[in-house]
């Protein structure tokens, strides 16, 4: 049997692979928040990725937080950065919505992300020499054995990466005063009747792959919108609505009315 996208994934928080973890939570802890945003940003943004940074820095000592994925497939070790400090922008052009955005995912562009991902790739290099794995006569391609030195890893890393097509927070769930787009439930500030249900109201990366997480915070938004509109309607007009879960949460509400 064999999948997809990958035979093996492991999610892996930084002292698991590597021993620098103290040595790049002190480099995270006095880097200046701002420092690799992109320019231009409103102050609002700024603080509410200085809050951000605190988090993540925290993130770098948990054994709860997954820093690193690595994903096994077809004999290729991937590493995919799980909670990337590099931030990106998407501006509008003009005024005419048909001429659609301008977008820089700003990948790398805080070198902490480079520094993790060159652990990553020692790590990865410990794991094919292990027995088990050294049985299956492994031979490195990329980046090549003699590439060790910090240099040249920077220099390899930041040449060959790619996206794992996990984008997320342009439109994030937070205050307004911390540069947030939509409030709790979703609904976009200063906009009535607007809500954002997809990964881009997702403020910081979970560990893990999107689709779940989307799907989640969708069920969640439909059962809310679903309640708001019980609480309001006097016809009972939502019993049509087919989800067996949603039927479940009107027929509650409308034996409490009884």
């Amino acid at each position: 049997m064999s999948t997809p996208t990958g035979d093996f994934l492991a999610f892996l928080p930084l002292s698991t692979f590597t021993n620098a973890s103290t040595n790049i939570f002190a480099l995270a802890r006095n880097q200046s928040s701002v420092t690799y945003l992109p320019s231009g940003i409103p102050r609002e943004v700024k603080k509410g990725y200085g809050r951000q940074a605190a988090i993540l820095n925290n993130r770098l000592l948990s054994e709860e937080s997954a820093i690193l994925e690595i994903i096994w497939a077809d004999g290729i070790i991937n590493l995919g950065l799980q909670q990337p400090f590099s931030r990106g922008s998407v501006e509008t052009i003009s005024a005419n919505v048909f001429d659609g955005v301008k977008a820089d995912a700003g990948m790398l562009r805080n070198p902490l992300d480079v520094t993790i991902l060159t652990e990553g790739v020692r790590f990865a290099r410990r794991l094919a020499a292990t027995s088990a794995i050294q049985e299956l006569e492994p031979t490195e391609i990329a980046p090549g054995r003699n590439v060790t030195s910090d240099h040249d890893l920077e220099n390899f890393i930041r040449s060959n990466a790619g996206t794992l097509y996990h984008p997320a927070g342009t439109c994030k769930l937070g205050a307004r005063k911390f540069g947030g787009v939509v409030d709790q439930d979703l609904r976009v500030y200063g906009i009535q009747g607007l809500r954002v249900v997809d990964a881009s109201v997702i403020p910081l990366l979970p560990a893990g792959h999107l689709m779940t997480t989307v799907y989640a915070v969708a069920e969640k938004v439909c059962f809310h919108i679903a309640r708001m509109n019980i609480l309001s309607s006097a016809n009972g007009s939502f019993r049509q609505l087919t989800s067996s879960r949603v039927e479940w949460s009107i027929t509650k509400a409308d034996v409490a009315r009884k």
